[in-house]
């Protein structure tokens, strides 16, 4: 539990800068609290990968697709486009789900293997 502290903090931030975004009119503290939040994340990878527990695969190219889909559907949508910008920000929103499994399965094997 001690090492997961990013990632909850990180979790959490995330959480409340969605919630933020939807239930108040601001616009730029959310998008700084969910940036902070996805620091807080990229911390705890960073530091899985310097302890060796974890090994970047696949799933990071995943990642990065589904972010720059993602963000490119959120700017669409601010710019008011011809096309819909749901079309991007949907398949960015699939990716990084897709992320989180395979992250999650990669885990559990690691530790599967490490408890043998």
């Amino acid at each position: 539990m001690t090492k997961k502290w990013p990632l909850f903090i990180g979790v959490f931030l995330i959480t409340a800068g969605v919630l933020i975004r939807i239930l108040t009119k601001h616009t730029f503290d959310p998008i700084l609290i969910m940036a902070t939040g996805g620091l807080f994340k990229m911390f705890y990878i960073r530091n899985k990968i310097k302890n060796g527990e974890y090994k970047p695969g696949i799933e990071i190219p995943v990642l990065l697709a589904g972010l720059a889909l993602f963000l490119s559907g959120i700017y669409l949508r601010s710019e008011n486009s011809l096309f819909n910008p749901k079309y991007l920000i949907i398949p960015g929103l699939i990716l990084k789900g897709i992320f989180i499994f395979m992250i999650i399965k990669k885990f559990k094997n690691a530790k599967k293997l490490k408890s043998e």
